[in-house]
């Protein structure tokens, strides 16, 4: 299978393209696939999300095609309202990933887990001074008042090497989609088995010069020459708010695979928030081109064969979605063949973290006003 994905109802619904995308990869089953709500999304603008509607969705989603799971409408900050809203879904039948709000009590957990233990515990966007031992805290109580049954899924929730140090099943972040948002540029480091980000302004400014050695090597495998081109990568000084590069998109999406390829072994899925399909676009393409299986991606051949694809999604989104999950498909066999099947690599959904991977000892709860 292909990296883990996880899409927002909040974002589906305002894109023909990714729809088209989500029901071909649904119809195919070529990864894990989790659904959210969208609901942190929709609030920072102001959006809405119904339920019934939500829930009308999730109902089809169960019906017509498999997903790895799906998230309930949560309410941020109102834990009452929270759990009123799994009760509505529950009695329609559908089970959902429910959702343990920061501000619910520990003392539902164990509730929850008994409607799917597959269940969510938010706050991984919060930040507060302590919030990640505070945090991390949380992720170990509430899996012991599972009677460490739950599959915990950390919301937002992906920080090297703290994502190993919890009993998590699986965590999701927008991060590795920053290079088209703001202009960085990503790396990955294989003795770490983590990524590495870098923002561009500087480097813009003072050429090749101004790279650290790490990224000055990686940039220079991938074949880019001209570091002020604004067809290989823009500087979020400029551009920040959405216009990322291709090279900025192409070098965050590949990090993203090196590293929930690594996390897979270790028995983590990481799952790549994607708010449109032009992260699904440079996934297909690099997974199709064996990009993973090295230490850098051929950009050159990588960006005209992103450039074939984009350009169908545009004139027309379901044959386009097609041709997108072909090629997802190619990059499926390559990394089956060469990444999970070859090592042995058990079912993740089966396995239950705690992960002391690193030899984390969870520390007192700090207090905090939130």
């Amino acid at each position: 299978m292909l990296n883990p994905v996880l899409i927002s109802y909040h974002y589906l619904r305002k894109s023909k393209p990714l729809c088209c995308v989500f029901d071909e990869m649904r119809k195919r089953n070529v990864t894990e696939l989790m659904v959210d709500s969208g609901a942190f999304s929709a609030k920072h603008i102001g959006a809405e999300i119904d339920l019934n509607t939500y829930n009308d969705f999730a109902q089809r989603c169960e019906d017509t095609g498999p997903v790895w799971n799906w998230v309930m409408l949560d309410v941020i900050g109102d834990s009452d309202q929270t759990l009123k809203n799994l009760d509505i879904t529950v009695s329609r039948g559908l089970q959902p990933m429910p959702v343990l709000t920061a501000d619910m009590s520990l003392d539902r957990a164990k509730d929850l887990c008994d409607i799917n233990r597959s269940m969510c515990v938010a706050g991984g966007t919060d930040r507060y001074p302590g919030w990640k031992p505070t945090l991390m805290r949380r992720y170990w109580d509430a899996y012991e008042a599972t009677d460490r049954k739950g599959l915990l899924h950390g919301l937002g929730f992906v920080n090297y090497p703290e994502s190993f140090q919890c009993p998590l099943t699986s965590c999701d972040s927008t991060a590795f989609i920053n290079g088209q948002r703001f202009g960085s540029v990503h790396t990955y480091n294989a003795s770490r088995g983590w990524g590495s980000a870098y923002q561009w302004s500087e480097v813009v400014k003072k050429g090749s010069a101004g790279l650290p050695i790490e990224l000055a090597e990686f940039v220079k495998r991938c074949g880019v020459r001209d570091f002020s081109d604004r067809q290989y990568i823009m500087a979020p000084g400029k551009d920040r708010g959405g216009s990322g590069g291709a090279f900025n998109t192409l070098s965050c999406t590949w990090a993203y695979m090196m590293t929930a390829q690594a996390a897979r072994r270790h028995g983590l899925l990481i799952f790549l928030a994607a708010s449109n399909a032009v992260p699904l676009v440079s996934m297909a393409v690099l997974s199709k081109l064996g990009a993973t299986d090295g230490s850098f991606f051929p950009y050159e051949e990588c960006q005209k064969e992103v450039a074939r694809l984009s350009s169908a999604l545009k004139r027309d989104a379901k044959s386009g979605a097609v041709a997108l999950v072909d090629c997802m498909e190619e990059g499926c066999a390559r990394i089956s063949n060469r990444h999970l099947a070859s090592r042995g690599v058990p079912p993740v959904a089966t396995s239950l973290r705690p992960s002391r991977v690193l030899g984390y000892q969870p520390q007192a709860s700090v207090p905090h006003s939130r």
